[in-house]
């Protein structure tokens, strides 16, 4: 079996479409930062296409460069992107804008049984619809980490984040950010075939509900699903075995769960449904079942929706509970079990308890490390995201050490590894540049932060990780205020200043530190001044590579 390849948008091919034409099955299609409007990309191969923020999660990039992939279908009801054939992963783009269609539509079980596609880190935003997704199941579908946003534009099965009526089996929706659509944000239609066996975990949905129509073994668990205009969770009719588990339903403005017969559904109720260990607090009706909405006859189990936190330690106002004051149940069937209930949050953490969110991962790249010949151009340049960048060089000795993660990293959404980067591929002596990468911290503030560090030069080098303002003024330094130094910064030490191995070259070095930001908004720069050292021989390339993962403390 021939080796896979990598081909390069722009640099070898003009569009996204010309590379995937030249590309074979487990082949991978980079695309550079930039705008393509491509009418509609036909992904027939299993390959992997990956944007310049592949590895980075979508759900708090800020200022960086994008691939966006933008324009309108060839048809009406065209995707931007779509999905012809098994195993695609498409990871790290900005898909916009489409007055035709979805972003980006995976195949129809009925029309094309395929599946095992993974659509990772994207900003999915602005068109009639987010995702278009269906499966036959075969292989696993995954959807995680990434933005979807203001998905309204005029069409079919407008104003849904992700969207499917054909089917979909065996997948999973985890870690993703719905913001800012008026219909739902996760709807499982029906036009014949269920969507059975999906995972709906760890989403933030602050927009439109999660509704259900004629599916099977579907969990719902650990998200936050919050400020609804509607309901936060809404059965609309022929549902069967449905598990609710640790979510926060929190703050809708009609019903946090709704089990309800609508959508064109009058004959087949729902059943098996299983709520517990929710936190359902703060909506104007905490859980309605409507008359006729809900089976118990037959091997049909009531609705479990015991164990729950209603807001109130005397538990749900409710016909069964008279000393309740938590959100409101009704249920005029009594088919719903809602006793024993939590006089506590279970999702609340104890006062004092330090949980460290993953925020950011910044790792060397030359799509966004600046170099300069100051360390004030640098920081500049990477706040700004103008100025020179870095290129990748690669292992060009081939003895340099790499950092690298773990195939199957635990935390997805710090993964990335780090390119060797240098301002060229000369080899020239007594080279000293700044190396530079910038984000902007949005975090609520004030809190407290952690920095991982890992940085390799060839030869010596100077870490710095500093806070700006928006202005550009320096206003911490959160390593000490003359950086982490490594090796004398003086280009005629020689090729190391070490004289015996492991050479000052062969060396990782790690930094942490707990900082706390002074202001939401500033700018938190990575810095890394390198020597390159006098030659003494006939090749003496340099390189640099870091990366820097953030975490911030919430209590």
């Amino acid at each position: 079996m021939p080796l896979a390849s990598e081909l390069i948008v722009p640099t070898f091919f003009p569009t996204i479409t010309a590379a995937i034409a030249a590309a074979s099955d487990f082949d991978t299609v980079r695309v550079l930062p930039g705008t393509y409007n491509e009418g509609t990309i036909f992904v027939n191969k299993s390959i992997q296409l990956l944007g310049a923020q592949a590895g980075v999660d979508a759900r708090n990039r800020i200022d960086v460069p994008e691939s966006i992939i933008t324009g309108t279908g060839d048809n009406p009801g065209d995707a931007l992107i779509i999905v012809q054939a098994d195993n695609v992963v498409i990871d790290g783009f900005t898909v916009e804008g489409n007055s035709a269609g979805p972003g980006i539509t995976l195949p129809t079980s009925a029309g094309a049984p395929l599946s095992g596609h993974w659509i990772f880190n994207n900003i999915i935003r602005n068109n009639v619809f987010g995702l278009y997704l269906n499966s036959s199941g075969t292989n696993y579908t995954q959807v995680r980490n990434n933005f979807f946003d203001n998905n309204n534009q005029v069409g079919v099965a407008n104003a849904n984040g992700i969207y499917s009526d054909q089917g979909i089996s065996n997948a999973l929706i985890d870690n993703n950010l719905f913001k800012n659509h008026v219909g739902t944000s996760i709807n499982f239609a029906f036009a014949g075939i269920p969507a059975n066996h999906v995972v709906v975990s760890r989403n933030q949905i602050t927009d439109a509900a999660i509704r259900l129509l004629e599916t099977e073994d579907i969990k719902i668990y650990d998200n936050i699903i919050s400020s609804q205009v509607g309901s936060g969770i809404f059965f609309a009719g022929g549902t069967n075995r449905t598990e609710i588990e640790g979510n926060q339903i929190l703050n809708n403005l009609t019903r946090g769960i709704a089990v309800t017969l609508q959508l064109g559904e009058t004959t087949n109720p729902n059943t098996n449904i299983r709520a517990k260990h929710n936190s359902i607090v703060g909506n104007a009706t905490g859980l309605e079942v409507e008359t006729g909405a809900y089976d118990v006859t037959g091997a049909n189990r009531f609705l479990d929706a015991t164990e729950n936190w209603w807001g109130s330690s005397t538990g749900p106002t409710y016909v069964l509970n008279p000393l309740g004051t938590g959100d409101a149940v009704f249920d005029p069937d009594d088919v719903a079990i809602v006793i024993p209930f939590l006089r506590d949050d279970p999702l609340q953490e104890p006062p004092g308890t330090c949980v460290i969110q993953p925020l950011v991962r910044e790792a060397s790249a030359s799509t966004r490390t600046f170099v300069a010949a100051t360390k004030a151009a640098a920081a500049t340049a990477a706040r700004t995201n103008a100025g020179t960048l870095a290129q990748a060089i690669g292992n060009l000795p081939g003895v340099w050490p790499e950092i690298r993660d773990y195939e199957a990293p635990n935390n997805a959404s710090l993964f990335g590894e780090p390119a060797i980067v240098w301002e060229d591929f000369s080899a020239a002596p007594g080279e000293l540049r700044y190396f530079s990468q910038a984000f902007q911290d949005v975090s609520n503030f004030p809190t407290s932060h952690v920095v991982f560090a890992t940085v390799f030069t060839d030869n010596a080098h100077r870490l710095f990780i500093e806070e700006y303002d928006a202005g550009g003024a320096l206003v911490q330094s959160i390593t000490p205020p003359g950086g982490l130094n490594d090796g004398l910064m003086i280009a005629a030490a020689g090729t190391t200043t070490d004289t015996t191995p492991p050479l000052n070259w062969q060396k990782l070095r790690q930094y942490s530190k707990v900082f706390t930001p002074t202001q939401s908004g500033n700018f938190i720069v990575i810095t890394v001044e390198a020597l390159n050292y006098n030659s003494l021989g006939p090749n003496n390339p340099a390189g640099v590579s870091f990366v820097a993962d953030f975490y911030k403390n919430n209590l």
